[in-house]
């Protein structure tokens, strides 16, 4: 008796029909769990790059501090690949861009992601438990980053707000501001995000979205 080599086309179509069932049930659970861990990649990644930027800017030109708008627009302008600013046509960031309430106009940068940087002089937007100013510096700005991630629900933050301070560091915000709770979570757990950091009763959910 002959022996059977390779397989029959039934026994491949039906393989082939239980690899594609699997894929279709855990295909979208990968795909949700990626897009979380890229909220902490891409967050994560923009912070220690404004960091960077922030301490070669005060190396450069000694420390900015909160009140010298002049500065912190020229930080922003040498430190971002802006693609456009909000209510701008042309030219590039200045101090008036901050806005006098402090309020800043929004950037796109050229990845597609948006910040909004706003010159800050309030104590209490840093923790000074946690980050003396003797060591860190006051805050000399507040950033809001939105990372451009695809298929988010409506429910997560996806905004984050930190502090750049005089000396060059960037630590979350202590405001009161959901985006600001839930960034210090995640900066507790080094951005290491996963979806159940965006689960109800998490500072990272947004409730009655």
């Amino acid at each position: 008796m002959r022996k059977k080599l390779g397989f029959t086309l039934a026994e491949v179509l039906i393989t082939l029909s239980i690899i594609g069932v699997v894929a279709a049930i855990t295909l979208p659970s990968l795909m949700t769990s990626y897009q979380y861990k890229t909220v902490g990649v891409k967050l994560s990644k923009f912070m220690a790059a404004c960091e960077s930027g922030a301490r070669a800017y005060v190396v450069a030109n000694g420390s900015f501090n909160s009140t010298d708008t002049a500065a912190i627009a020229d930080f922003v302008d040498s430190s971002f690949v802006i693609k456009e600013i909000a209510s701008k046509t042309t030219g590039d960031f200045e101090a008036g861009d901050l806005g006098a309430d402090g309020t800043g106009h929004e950037v796109t940068l050229k990845d597609g992601t948006s910040i909004v940087v706003e010159a800050n002089n309030t104590a209490s937007n840093i923790d000074s438990d946690k980050y003396p100013a003797h060591k860190y510096g006051a805050p000399a700005m507040l950033i809001t980053f939105r990372p451009n991630i695809q298929g988010m629900p409506s429910t997560a933050v996806q905004a984050y707000d930190f502090v750049v301070t005089e000396l060059g560091y960037t630590v979350p915000s202590n405001s009161d501001r959901d985006e600001a709770k839930c960034n210090r979570a995640l900066f507790d757990e080094d951005y290491l995000t996963k979806q159940s950091d965006f689960k109800e009763g998490t500072a990272c959910y947004v409730s009655g979205s």
